[in-house]
């Protein structure tokens, strides 16, 4: 029998239609594009919505048949860049010469003129993710990230485990005449990590940062080579979200708190300290006692501070408006037993993880606030029935809630930690009670 598309697929709204096409995996829609030319047509531009290419040598890059089929150009709004160049395959290890550059540091897979061309024949491509998985020093050239950025149509750039400009070839100078206008910049390193960075990326990222400032929403950096300084001086107008992860190591000589070197970014709804204490140095507080400042941030609704200090003045000062507060290790404890066990990373330092007692007296500063959502990350000491029982009578309105509780240490002995299982459970049952 033979069915009249007229009255069916192609009789239903476009947009319903497109919901539907949006709705499946790609594999699905590849077979539903095999079909018929209308419904090829129909299905291009969620077939080739998201693309994901793996780079091993120039010429992928270099000539344009071998990089995308001309016919899914129009049509892509995402590509990732997965760095798989073969001169990784030494493993870092000094070689008298490499396939594709002089300098094991940058990459010499992405030309950045051929690169330009590339991302120039995807007219509606909006995102470009770039990225490799490794933690080999091997990252990219200021070269090859101006042609990235400087693409007028891209809106959001991410770069992962992949160093910004970690080096500057002979002559080559961090002059930027202008970028696309991105909204968004995410440069994101492999953590835990050695603590290491070089001073042109620092350089480059005060450059780029400089030029974008104007109309980025969402920023993060690691906190290495961000350039604190340049930070507090650059106005944010539109920047809604701000991320900083890594670790204090570049932070003992800050010019200044935390809460001063980013009051510039006054219209933040977000902002996350995802930093992971060295050796047995906890992450400054945001706001040192004593410090007298006004909070920069009045329209904050989300907040995640890691390893958080009871004596920042930071909770005395939050906003009405935050619904969302996140009070956790980072990584979390978990996370850090499996890469300590993968030995990628020291075992935890519960020494560092905060108790209940210190979560008890942070959020006795918080008992004004409207909270959607709390996240808490904590030692059982002495206070942890105290602790469950106040978030149940205090935040009544929570609709989530993370409780991440590790036991004592020492151990609580045998006979007496079923008991003290049990009125805990009963406590959490409570606080989930209150948040359904």
């Amino acid at each position: 029998m033979v069915l009249d598309r007229s009255n069916l697929l192609a009789s239903l709204n476009e947009d319903v239609f497109d919901h539907i096409l949006e709705g499946l995996r790609v594999r699905d829609l590849s077979s539903l594009s095999s079909t018929c030319t209308w419904l090829r047509e129909a299905c291009m531009p969620f077939v080739f919505n998201y693309v994901h290419i793996c780079v091993r040598e120039p010429i992928q890059i270099e000539h344009a048949p071998f990089f995308l089929p001309a016919s899914a150009k129009p049509y892509v709004r995402s590509l990732a860049l997965l760095d798989e160049c073969w001169d990784q395959q030494c493993g870092g290890r000094p070689r008298p010469k490499y396939l594709y550059t002089d300098d094991f540091l940058l990459c010499g897979a992405y030309p950045g003129a051929a690169l330009a061309e590339r991302l120039q024949e995807l007219p509606r491509c909006r995102s470009v993710k770039m990225h490799k998985n490794n933690d080999l020093k091997h990252g990219l050239s200021w070269d090859t990230l101006l042609s990235v950025l400087s693409v007028p149509h891209l809106r959001k750039f991410e770069l992962r485990f992949q160093c910004f400009c970690p080096a500057l070839r002979p002559g080559e100078e961090l002059s930027v005449d202008s970028l696309a206008p991105l909204t968004a910049f995410r440069y994101k390193m492999e953590y835990p990590r050695d603590i290491w960075f070089f001073p042109s990326e620092v350089a480059a990222l005060e450059a780029v940062l400089g030029k974008l400032c104007d109309t980025l929403e969402e920023l993060v950096l690691p906190s290495e080579p961000a350039p604190m300084s340049t930070l507090a001086t650059l106005s944010w107008p539109r920047l809604r979200e701000f991320v900083v992860r890594g670790s204090p190591s570049t932070w003992g000589a800050l010019p200044a708190p935390l809460v001063l070197l980013f009051s510039a970014m006054r219209g933040l709804r977000a902002i996350s300290f995802k930093i992971n204490p060295l050796d047995n140095a906890l992450p400054p507080a945001v706001w040192p006692r004593g410090f007298v400042h006004s909070f920069p941030w009045p329209e904050l609704e989300r907040l995640m501070v890691s390893y958080p200090d009871p004596s920042d003045e930071l909770w005395d000062h939050l906003p009405p408006t935050l619904r969302a507060l996140s009070l956790r290790c980072w990584p979390h404890v978990s996370s850090q037993r499996r890469f300590a066990f993968l030995g990628r990373m020291h075992p935890p330092r519960f020494g560092l993880v905060p108790t209940s007692s210190d979560l008890l007296s942070i959020l006795r500063h918080c008992e004004a606030l409207s909270l959607d959502h709390l996240e808490i990350e904590y030692r059982v000491d002495d206070e942890d029935e105290a602790l469950l029982r106040y978030v149940v009578t205090t935040f009544p309105h929570l609709t989530s809630l993370a409780v991440l509780r590790y036991r004592r240490n020492p151990p609580i002995p045998e006979e007496c930690g079923p008991c003290i299982r049990r009125h805990s459970l009963r406590l959490l049952d409570s606080v989930v009670s209150n948040c359904t």
